[in-house]
């Protein structure tokens, strides 16, 4: 029986639309999308390819009456700082990649 091709999950993913990265000179740097692509990548057997992380940011928010507030980008951060219900932070942003 043949051995799959080593990058086979990830060449179909590509063409659902995944982020795909491959290394470079110790550099993940992003596949273009298949929509935007000329052609289609090379996934050389020997190169490295990966999902591309995704990235979640947040910072919470102390609101009047106990309530708490989700900033997830610098805008939210703006909007709830100026809200008359703002108190404070009550952290750092905080950042996870997955």
């Amino acid at each position: 029986m043949n051995k799959p091709y080593p990058h086979d999950s990830l060449v179909l993913d590509w063409f659902r639309g995944v982020a795909i990265q491959y290394k470079e000179d110790g550099t993940w740097k992003d596949l273009p999308a298949p929509n935007l692509a000329d052609k289609m990548p090379h996934f050389y057997v020997t190169g490295e390819y990966r999902r591309k992380p995704r990235v979640i940011r947040w910072r919470v928010a102390d609101m009047d009456r106990g309530a708490l507030a989700l900033a997830r980008t610098v805008e939210d951060e703006f909007n709830l700082e100026n809200s008359p219900a703002f108190k404070g932070w009550l952290c750092e942003w905080v950042e996870v990649t997955k």
